[in-house]
């Protein structure tokens, strides 16, 4: 509000025609329905001060006009196992000792296509030299030259096949919107607000400078502020602000107060992802040391509720929604987060079975709907609530999951961290309340390293 305000009060002083442009800018599709609502009910602010995207609606934007882009929705487009089973032939670089081929490792599979997709095109990275050359910061499992010569290989391959059946993915969108700004010039935003950075690719960085600067190779002063925390990187981006060209030496600022939960529940999530490193805005930083001063203090410790099958973690889940309903909390209060849909659908059914109405989470506006929110931790980036319930805690389930039969162990390592990443956003989500379900033990990285940090129940 107050950059919007000030913007228009220079505009007004400087007899400039234009009204102010201000955009706020996130990854997740969730955010800016709900954060443009909660923005609107400031005082003296109007629906039209400031913007509210996602990356991808932004790229879309810039694109009007052009020939339309069919994306494709799926996980890993057909095209690119197409071109797995073309270029990676028994005994080569890629397939010795996963089996790729022979489609037995899906683990591997969307490793590579994670390498192509965030790494090759996310990076804009130009030519087979370059890639070859590339510091492959983010990613654990060592690619050697005869192995990335044969992922460049697979990225042609896959680039081909797209364009045969007028496909693109969602990075090459956002690339494309990229070079149609570089080649207009045309400048769209006075002033930015990028969230959850950590979350954005290269690509999408450098699109969104060129919104703020136009033609100039130079950033406009405070056009851009930036907000992220690497410690909430869910996504395969692998992205440092200074390799988009980014500089913030001496113009950061770490944050270290928590506003969002007590205590208990952020001393036990911190425990179960203790040691865990992670690059924050082009440093190594760990979450132990992240925060110094809360918000709200102290408050209950978390629960783990144990069930006897994955149909009774659903009569646990109803019986404490009906507790809190009696200590005065409404269902608007609480969230459910899972891991899957599928999980996310069921949950749903048994509730609304039991006379407990929800919605799901992609359908909250920002404001009290009387409902039980629900959705996996994807969709609930960036949002919070009183009341969290994270199911299927399970130990051999999850932190960790299985070792996949190929899976190569610095692959699997780099997937147990965004595992740890996820689970530190669905726990960080709640306020007040954080409340687990298991069928039998749990987790066992909860259980070691959460130890003396949360309560124990059997249903």
């Amino acid at each position: 509000k107050n950059l919007a305000q000030r913007l228009r009060a220079e505009n007004n002083a400087n007899s400039n025609s234009h009204t102010p442009r201000v955009a706020f800018i996130t990854y997740n599709r969730n955010q800016p329905k709900v954060l443009g609502n909660l923005y609107r009910r400031i005082p003296g602010t109007t629906g039209n001060d400031v913007e509210f995207t996602t990356l991808n609606q932004l790229a879309a934007k810039i694109l009007r006009g052009e020939p339309r882009l069919e994306i494709s929705k799926q996980n890993i487009p057909d095209e690119f196992n197409t071109a797995v089973q073309k270029v990676i032939v028994a005994n080569s670089p890629l397939d010795r000792g996963t089996g790729i081929r022979f489609g037995i490792d899906d683990k591997w599979r969307q490793y590579l296509f994670d390498e192509v997709e965030h790494v090759i095109k996310g990076r804009l990275v130009a030519s087979r030299k370059d890639y070859l050359e590339l510091e492959r910061k983010g990613r654990q499992h060592p690619l050697g030259r005869q192995q990335r010569e044969q992922v460049w290989d697979l990225y042609e391959e896959f680039q081909h096949l797209l364009k045969g059946s007028g496909l693109a993915t969602w990075t090459e969108q956002i690339q494309k919107a990229y070079e149609k700004l570089e080649r207009t010039g045309e400048r769209l935003y006075d002033a930015v607000i990028v969230d959850e950075v950590q979350d954005i690719s290269q690509i999408g960085l450098q699109m969104i400078r060129k919104c703020v600067n136009g033609s100039s190779d130079s950033d406009r002063p405070n056009g851009i502020l930036i907000v992220g925390d690497g410690a909430q990187r869910i996504y395969n981006h692998f992205c440092s602000l200074p390799d988009a060209g980014i500089n913030i030496v001496g113009r950061s600022t770490i944050l270290k107060k928590n506003y969002r939960n007590r205590e208990e529940i952020l001393e036990f999530a911190i425990a179960v992802c203790k040691g865990h490193e992670f690059e924050d805005m082009g440093s190594e930083s760990n979450r132990e040391e992240s925060i110094d001063v809360f918000e709200f203090g102290e408050g209950e410790r978390p629960k783990m509720i144990s069930a006897n099958s994955i149909e009774d973690q659903s009569k646990v889940l109803i019986d404490e929604v009906r507790k809190l309903s009696e200590e005065g909390f409404s269902l608007s209060d609480m969230l459910v987060v899972t891991r899957h849909i599928v999980d996310s659908k069921r949950y749903r059914k048994a509730f609304t079975e039991n006379g407990i109405p929800t919605q799901d989470i992609r359908d909250y506006d920002g404001t009290p709907s009387g409902k039980i929110s629900v959705g996996t931790i994807h969709m609930v980036k960036g949002l919070e609530n009183k009341i969290c319930f994270i199911p299927d805690l399970t130990a051999g389930e999850f932190l960790p999951s299985p070792q996949a039969p190929e899976e190569p162990n610095e692959a699997y390592s780099e997937r147990q961290d965004n595992l740890l990443s996820l689970f530190w956003v669905a726990a960080t989500r709640p306020r007040d309340r954080l409340i687990m379900t298991c069928v039998d033990e749990p987790s066992i990285w909860i259980k070691e390293r959460a130890k003396g940090l949360y309560d124990f129940e059997s249903s």
